[in-house]
């Protein structure tokens, strides 16, 4: 396969703690703990990626050792990486707990940095260059409203066929204005 994708959205560390047992809440729970760069933006793109195509992901990304994690992990699946980083911000984080079966308990989605990426960012030079270069425009709904409305608006302007990743039932209502 081939073609370009612009991926924009979540580019962050996910943490994901599995029960070993029966869950007693209210109670520290025997378990294992895992971490990996993750976010719907950065998982699509990633796949993207080791299905052929040729993936530019756009995400912001705090200055901090998180934010190179996720950097080499893009770097390391071949996807072309170019966060906006907010050197005196943290790199976004996804935890949750899950039972021995799987079904979540619970979550914590601190994406406060996804606020940042506001639609006037659309408007650099280096992003502009970034949706004209590509075939096919791809975003999730960690983004502010509206900056995916203008997402939208700027695919079309330039006859892009674009998508977009829900999330969440919270989020998903940022997709509505489009």
């Amino acid at each position: 396969m081939s073609g370009k994708i612009l991926v924009l959205g979540g580019a962050h560390i996910d943490r994901r703690g599995r029960i070993a047992g029966e869950t007693a809440p209210g109670a520290s729970n025997p378990g294992t703990w895992f971490e990996e760069p993750g976010g719907g933006g950065f998982n699509a793109a990633r796949n993207l990626a080791r299905l052929g195509f040729e993936v530019t992901m756009i995400s912001p990304r705090g200055g901090d050792p998180i934010g190179e994690m996720v950097g080499e992990a893009a770097d390391f699946a071949g996807i072309d990486d170019r966060p906006f980083v907010f050197l005196d911000r943290k790199t976004p984080s996804y935890t949750a707990i899950i039972e021995k079966d799987g079904n979540l308990v619970i979550a914590l989605a601190d994406m406060e940095l996804y606020r940042f990426f506001v639609p006037r960012r659309l408007s650099i030079r280096w992003v502009r260059d970034a949706f004209a270069a590509t075939d096919f425009i791809l975003f999730d709904a960690n983004l502010p409203e509206e900056t995916a409305a203008a997402i939208v608006a700027r695919a079309k302007a330039l006859r892009k066929p674009v998508a977009a990743i829900a999330i969440s039932p919270a989020k998903v209502v940022r997709l509505l204005p489009c």
